[in-house]
């Protein structure tokens, strides 16, 4: 098979541009992994911290250690992030994080307004027809962001979709919108990259989007590229 493009999907991340935020107390539920811990509340770290040494001879090298936020950067969510018996990224099949995919430009539903379900409708035959799907909008700032209503996402869900994804900050699903598409076990990508997914706006592409391989995650960075006939 030949690809005519590769595109990255993937937001740039420096780890020199961090934030700090605190965290609220850790929840306690009874389930599998690693809920249940004892309640505390303790400040994040930087969303990305890169710490490096040069070890001295004989074994001379760069060694770099990575502390990271599991939502810095464009990264996919699973069922497990809200429900302690839920299914984790590493229960997941395979092709949950890869196949095909329509990317869709919603900038003319309009800043700060509900995508509905008659807007995803327009879509209908390309969203019938694909495994994957991918939005944006023209609005970068979550306060003008497009919101992806609870309606839609349920029709895309019976659609048969197997993934879903949002460009950078331009589209924002609420708790209730992101809770049902864990609970349909879709693979959810927050933080795709807007100008990639500009230059696909329409198409049919292949992607590939996979987590790291690590047990009891509910979220993880990951690389999605979109493979373009």
């Amino acid at each position: 098979m030949k690809f005519t493009r590769i595109i990255d999907l993937s937001a740039p991340l420096d780890p020199r541009t961090v934030w700090m935020r605190e965290d609220e107390a850790d929840p306690v539920e009874e389930g599998s992994g690693l809920w249940g811990r004892e309640r505390e509340s303790r400040a994040w770290r930087e969303t990305l911290k890169v710490e490096r040494w040069l070890e001295p001879p004989p074994n001379q090298g760069l060694l770099e250690f990575l502390t990271i936020n599991v939502h810095t950067g464009t990264h996919v969510d699973s069922e497990y992030q809200q429900d302690p018996k839920g299914q984790m990224l590493s229960e997941m099949p395979l092709d949950a994080f890869c196949g095909e995919a329509t990317v869709l430009d919603m900038s003319f539903v309009g800043a700060g307004n509900m995508i509905l379900e008659s807007h995803v409708k327009r879509f209908e035959k390309e969203v019938e027809s694909a495994d994957a799907i991918f939005m944006f909008s023209d609005y970068p700032r979550r306060r003008d962001a497009t919101v992806l209503g609870e309606e839609s996402a349920m029709w895309l869900a019976d659609s048969g979709i197997k993934a879903f994804g949002t460009g950078g900050m331009s589209i924002y699903h609420d708790r209730r919108t992101h809770d049902l598409c864990h609970r349909r076990r879709l693979a959810v990508y927050d933080r795709l990259d807007t100008d990639g997914l500009r230059t696909i706006s329409g198409r049919r592409v292949f992607f590939v989007g996979f987590p790291l391989r690590i047990s009891y995650l509910a979220a993880s960075p990951c690389r999605v590229i979109a493979f373009e006939e």
